[in-house]
């Protein structure tokens, strides 16, 4: 159990991270983002699926701003760690 709390912290910090980096620039390129999203969004549908629960209804292929990025992971990570 401690390597999967480890993981996940990981996970947490990277998200973060990334998120930081992205804040920083001003010119945003969409795949970037699109991308981004799409591994919040699995991120998420893992959750779901890890609690037993329907998926949610993601696209995984969606543009988000970074306000939207970071909501999801905000999200994620407290849904994670409930």
């Amino acid at each position: 159990m401690k390597t999967i709390c480890q993981m996940m912290e990981h996970l947490y910090w990277a998200n973060r991270q990334l998120l930081s980096g992205l804040s920083g620039i001003r010119s945003l390129d969409r795949e970037t983002m699109t991308l981004f999203r799409h591994i919040a969004a699995a991120e998420k549908i893992w959750l779901h699926r890890l609690e037993g629960r329907d998926n949610p209804h993601l696209s995984l292929w969606e543009h988000a701003s970074i306000s939207e990025l970071e909501e999801l992971v905000r999200e994620n990570e407290r849904n994670y760690k409930t």
